[in-house]
């Protein structure tokens, strides 16, 4: 039998210990204190690990609240854009629908706007926030948005009005009150074939506004020979030269027309020239006064002024099927406004209705067109039509 012998250390004293015993007892304690110190490290990394799983977790939780949360305000501020209440008042929107035959606003528009941009909106968040709108739809290929089923613009109200400051409104007050100049065009009337009219200057004045719908601004006349003027601001040449070219007949009384120039028209002022400022000064305060009280009438409606009145007429266009022709009263409107157009008499000729249709030139916009008895159509401005009616009144 083999014994193998180790020989153990010395013991130690209190007073003194071998080399031996202080290795193996600082061993013991080197090792229990990294054991120690290894555990703490782990501690506190699966402490940091759980933290930032959490921290990761809630970001994920944030982000994806978020993201919702962008999308649902996406969803509102287009769904703001094409309301009533804004469409009303945003004349840039409201034409561009109109301009779409089928009632469709191009994304791309509506990604220029500031809101949308401020939540940083692109053409995917847009069509992803509305996919499921109550209110609005895509068109097949995902490039325009429009009213559910296409429903009616509103009518539109103009813009809306901004608040003014101090300064504004004292220099509107002040041009308020300042005196519109006028611009007169003085012309001469004469009765022919007679020596004394039956006429007198109210019946002239009444007569010339009938039969070349523009009232003349300052009427005289004394038994076969009288003056008359115009305000260049409100009257057109065609106006002129269809008073000039024109006789007037009153009952058996014919006159002649004629502009007042060269010294013929010194003399009326040095004759007359009080009268004549005088007549137009109280005209003018009239006027004013009339502007300020009165509506427009048109046929049998009437509006608040003209801007109501093209308002209104672009709803009609709006609202009106391609090829469909507008209602009774609304035909009876275009008619009366038709009336004023430079060609009335040839476009009135033969009418039967109104229709609402692609200008010929322009394929992206809408305008009214004429049908006759034989169902031929034609295209006019509406807009010519409301100019002159707005000049002549």
């Amino acid at each position: 039998f083999f014994f193998l012998m180790i020989r153990r250390p010395p013991r130690s004293t209190q007073s003194r210990s071998s080399a031996a015993s202080d290795v193996y007892k600082r061993q013991g304690i080197n090792a229990e204190y990294m054991g120690s110190q290894i555990i703490r490290v782990l501690n506190q990394l699966q402490m940091e690990a759980a933290d930032t799983s959490a921290q990761n977790n809630h970001n994920d939780t944030h982000q994806e609240g978020q993201a919702q949360k962008d999308h649902d305000a996406i969803k509102k501020q287009v769904e703001y854009y094409l309301s009533d209440d804004n469409l009303k008042h945003d004349k840039f929107f409201y034409d561009e629908i109109t301009k779409d035959q089928e009632g469709y606003l191009d994304l791309n528009l509506l990604l220029n706007c500031k809101k949308l941009q401020e939540l940083n909106a692109t053409k995917e968040d847009i069509i992803d926030a509305l996919k499921e709108s109550e209110q609005l739809e895509f068109s097949d290929k995902l490039i325009g948005l429009r009213r559910k089923n296409n429903t009616p613009l509103p009518v539109f109200e103009g813009r809306r009005k901004k608040m003014k400051t101090e300064n504004e409104e004292r220099r509107e007050n002040k041009n308020n009150n300042l005196e519109q100049d006028v611009e007169p065009i003085i012309m001469t009337i004469r009765l022919k074939d007679k020596d004394e009219a039956k006429a007198n200057w109210f019946a002239i004045g009444d007569a010339i506004q009938h039969k070349f719908s523009v009232k003349p601004i300052y009427v005289r006349f004394n038994q076969a020979e009288g003056n008359l003027a115009f305000d260049k601001k409100h009257t057109t040449d065609e106006v002129i030269n269809e008073v000039t070219s024109n006789e007037l007949q009153i009952e058996d009384d014919v006159f002649t027309i004629n502009k007042t120039v060269g010294d013929e028209l010194k003399e009326f002022y040095k004759l007359h020239g009080n009268h004549f400022t005088r007549i137009i000064g109280t005209e003018s305060k009239l006027k004013k006064k009339k502007k300020k009280d009165s509506f427009i009438n048109v046929g049998t409606q009437t509006f608040r002024d003209i801007s109501k009145l093209r308002n209104h007429v672009k709803d009609i266009l709006a609202r009106t099927p391609n090829d469909q022709p507008v209602t009774a009263s609304e035909g009876e409107l275009l008619k009366e406004l038709l009336g004023h157009h430079d060609k009335k008499d040839e476009k009135l000729r033969d009418l039967k209705e109104f229709t609402v249709g692609t200008h010929p030139k322009y394929p992206q916009t809408r305008c009214f067109f004429i049908v006759k008895n034989d169902d031929t159509k034609e295209d006019f401005s509406i807009h010519k039509c409301i100019d002159n009616f707005d000049i002549k009144n």
